[in-house]
């Protein structure tokens, strides 16, 4: 994908290897995540499917998320191995990846070659809004 700029979620399909720290408490050492992220094209390109599967805190996380073209960005739906759900709305301007939810959002950046996505979660908390939640990197894996 280097050298192109993508205007859809054509930018996803593949494997990712995703790393980072989750932050609780100010007093906590922030934890180390792993997760392997699959990224699907439905028939048609409008829909996309996302699958996790990690290890957070020592305990086995999976999930997955429908992500669909809006017109105006992008409608996420995911759904975790405990049948939580979460509804977000995610925009891709240029490199910069955004999503925001219900007391959350993620702001990210892609490298020059789409191959690598960094960013940050932030969620809001009873005391405080805009708390550092989560340091994410994804790195495209080889195909």
């Amino acid at each position: 994908m280097s050298g192109s700029t993508p205007e859809g979620l054509e930018i996803f399909v593949g494997t990712w290897t995703t790393t980072g720290l989750i932050f609780g408490r100010a007093e906590d050492t922030p934890t180390h995540f792993t997760a392997t992220d699959t990224y699907e094209m439905m028939p048609g390109g409008k829909v996309m499917l996302h699958r996790s599967e990690g290890t957070r805190n020592g305990t086995e996380t999976s999930s997955v998320e429908v992500i669909r073209d809006s017109g105006d960005g992008f409608e996420c739906d995911t759904y975790d191995r405990d049948g939580a759900t979460s509804h977000s709305c995610a925009k891709l301007d240029g490199h910069d990846w955004h999503i925001d939810g219900q007391g959350m959002r993620f702001r990210g950046k892609f490298d020059a070659g789409f191959e690598t996505l960094s960013g940050q979660w932030y969620r809001d908390t009873d005391d405080k809004p805009d708390q550092l939640w989560m340091q994410v990197t994804l790195a495209r894996q080889e195909a």
